[in-house]
């Protein structure tokens, strides 16, 4: 399955309510979540976002696994 695959079907999953388990690639998220730590990513709307989730967002073809950084107006957040 190539990577435009995987992140169809997740977004299929997470639209149709399931849960998808994932594991952290990199070190951005140190001291707290090192690379190959697992989460849990379930669906949600911006409006329920807070300082300090953790979400997966897509930058151009990449899936970003990150903490919310700052809430903007328009439902914009920085990560």
């Amino acid at each position: 399955m190539t990577s435009s695959e995987l992140k169809l079907l997740a977004k299929e999953m997470l639209h149709d309510g399931k849960e998808l388990r994932i594991k952290a690639l990199g070190g951005s998220m140190l001291p707290l979540f090192r690379s190959g730590d697992e989460f849990i990513i379930e669906s949600s709307v911006t409006n329920d976002l807070q300082v300090g989730d953790i979400v997966i967002a897509q930058n151009g073809e990449l899936l970003i696994l990150h903490r919310v950084h700052k809430l903007l107006p328009n439902n914009r957040i920085v990560l």
